[in-house]
C-alpha cells in the first residue's frame, strides 16, 4: 500500500512536471514568434532606412546641382547687365557723335550690338 502511494505520488509529480513543461514549452514558442516578429520589423525598418539615406543622397546631389545651376544663371545674369550697359553707353555714343568714324573698339562693341539683335531704332 506505501509502495503504492509513493508510486502513486510519482505520477502525480510527473503529471505536474510535464504540465509545467509544456506551459514552459508553449511560453517559450511564443517568445521565439515575438522575436521572429521583432526581427522582421527590424529589417523592414533597415530597408526603409536605407531607402531614406538613398533618397537623402540623391536629394543632396539634386540641391547642389540647382545650386550651380543658379550660381550660373546669376553669373549670366550679371554678364547680361554689363551687356547691356555696353550697348547703351554705344547707342549714347553714337547718338551724340553721328559724324565721327568709330574706332576699332567701338566697332567691336557695335558688332556685339548687332549680335544682341541690331539698334533699337
Amino acid at each position: 500500500e506505501r509502495y503504492l502511494m509513493e508510486k502513486n505520488e510519482s505520477l502525480y509529480s510527473n503529471e505536474l512536471l510535464n504540465k509545467q513543461c509544456d506551459e514552459l514549452r508553449d511560453e517559450n514558442s511564443n517568445i521565439v514568434r515575438q522575436i521572429r516578429d521583432r526581427k522582421q520589423e527590424t529589417d523592414q525598418l533597415m530597408m526603409e532606412n536605407q531607402k531614406t539615406q538613398e533618397t537623402n543622397h540623391n536629394l543632396k546631389k539634386d540641391l547642389n546641382n540647382l545650386t550651380s545651376i543658379i550660381h550660373t544663371m546669376k553669373s549670366d545674369q550679371s554678364q547680361m547687365f554689363e551687356l547691356a550697359q555696353r550697348w547703351e553707353q554705344s547707342l549714347q555714343k553714337a547718338t551724340i557723335f553721328p559724324q565721327q568714324p568709330m574706332s576699332s573698339q567701338s566697332r567691336h562693341e557695335h558688332i556685339d550690338n548687332d549680335s544682341l539683335g541690331g539698334s533699337m531704332h
